[in-house]
C-alpha cells in the first residue's frame, strides 16, 4: 500500500527501496525517503484512530496530511492559502478561500453516517470528495486513500490498494466525466 500510494504521487523508490526504508529507524532520510517512512506512520496512525474519522473527520485528515508531510514540507496540516494546479490534469480545485466550507461540509456527512449507501459508496463518495477539494498544496492523494480506509475499516470492509499501474487509467478520466461524479457524489 505504501509503496503504490507514493508511486501514484510520482516517488521514484522501488518497491525494494521502500520496503528497505520501512524497516529503517527513519533516520538520515532523502524525501523520498521521508515520504515512505511518514505515509507508513500516517498507516498506523489510521489504524489505531479510525474512530476519529467518523467523530472529527476535519481534525483525522488534517492528521493524517501533517504526519505525511512531517519534515518534507512546512505547511502539512494546512489548508492551502492560494490555487493549486495539477499536473497532466485539465482542472482546477476550488479556490482556497472556499477550501474550509467543503472540508466543513464533508466532514459533516462522514459524521452523519451512510444513510441508505454502503460502506463502499460511502468510502469512495469521500475520497472523490476530498480529492475535488484538494485542501492541501501536497499530499492530497495520499491524505484521500488513507481516508478511503479508514472509511472502510470503520465499517468493518476490508482495505483498497490502488496500484500504481492504474495512474494513468485513473487520472485519464475526462473533466466532465469527473464533474458528473462530483456532482452525484455531492447530490447523495
Amino acid at each position: 500500500m505504501i509503496f503504490h500510494s507514493n508511486k501514484i504521487e510520482g516517488n521514484l523508490l522501488s518497491k525494494g527501496e521502500t520496503a528497505h526504508v520501512l524497516s529503517s529507524d527513519g533516520t538520515g532520510l532523502t524525501t523520498p525517503e521521508r515520504e515512505a517512512k511518514n505515509l507508513e506512520g500516517a498507516y498506523r496512525w489510521v489504524l489505531d484512530n479510525l474512530e476519529s474519522c467518523i467523530a472529527s473527520p476535519e481534525a483525522f485528515i488534517r492528521h493524517v496530511n501533517s504526519t505525511i508531510l512531517r519534515g518534507v514540507t512546512s505547511h502539512a496540516g494546512e489548508y492551502r492559502k492560494g490555487s493549486v494546479k495539477l499536473a497532466g490534469m485539465n482542472f482546477v480545485p476550488p479556490t482556497a478561500e472556499s477550501v474550509p466550507a467543503f472540508m466543513q461540509q464533508l466532514g459533516n456527512e462522514i459524521r452523519m453516517g451512510r444513510g441508505d449507501r454502503s460502506g463502499v459508496e460511502c468510502a469512495v463518495a469521500f475520497h472523490t470528495k476530498l480529492v475535488w477539494i484538494h485542501p492541501f498544496n501536497d499530499g492530497n492523494g495520499r491524505s484521500a486513500r488513507l481516508l478511503l480506509n479508514a472509511y472502510l475499516l470503520s465499517q468493518n470492509l476490508p482495505v483498497v490498494v490502488v496500484n500504481h499501474a492504474d495512474r494513468e487509467r485513473t487520472y485519464s478520466v475526462s473533466p466532465r466525466q469527473a464533474g458528473a461524479t462530483y456532482r452525484r457524489c455531492w447530490s447523495s
